[in-house]
């Protein structure tokens, strides 16, 4: 009988030691699952910025791209057909612009057709600056008083 009991007592206090070390085993796999759903959380938070930073360069790029093709269409345009062609591109541009910015109207899109212009007229006079740099001093021309000549005022 005795024999029975301490078998029955090893057999109790075994499964009493697994249980315990079920349950701790349980508890550092749901804290292990805790902090892997925060990291994900977190990287998913990461690309969600980063995704959106992206996509804003990129935006930023393609108007950039846009307004120097809208110069070189009003340079090389002819007067009557290209004033006509100029007011046909510039509305399609609004129109995908529009799409872009559903919230806009066409100052705001004025407003960043004018700034995307004049970086893209600043760095034409930088390098033609830049060019004019080996002639002689009575041919070049003062590049502080051109600089006064592009100041662009600020779009509100």
């Amino acid at each position: 009988m005795i024999s029975k009991s301490l078998i029955l007592l090893w057999l109790c206090g075994t499964l009493f030691l697994s249980t315990v070390g079920v349950g701790f085993y349980a508890i550092q796999q749901t804290v292990r699952i805790a902090s892997l759903t925060a990291e994900l959380t977190n990287s998913a938070t990461e690309l969600a910025a980063t995704k959106a930073a992206h996509k804003k360069s990129l935006s930023k790029q393609k108007a950039k791209l846009k307004a120097k093709a809208r110069l070189r269409r009003g340079l090389i345009a002819v007067p009557f057909i290209g004033a006509a062609l100029i007011i046909y591109f510039e509305e399609q541009d609004f129109q995908e612009w529009i799409d872009e910015h559903p919230g806009g109207d066409r100052k705001q899109y004025a407003c960043e057709v004018a700034t995307y212009s004049a970086e893209i007229i600043d760095e034409l006079v930088a390098d033609t600056l830049a060019a004019t740099e080996n002639l002689p001093d009575y041919l070049q021309p003062n590049a502080a008083k051109v600089k006064t000549w592009l100041k662009v005022p600020k779009c509100v």
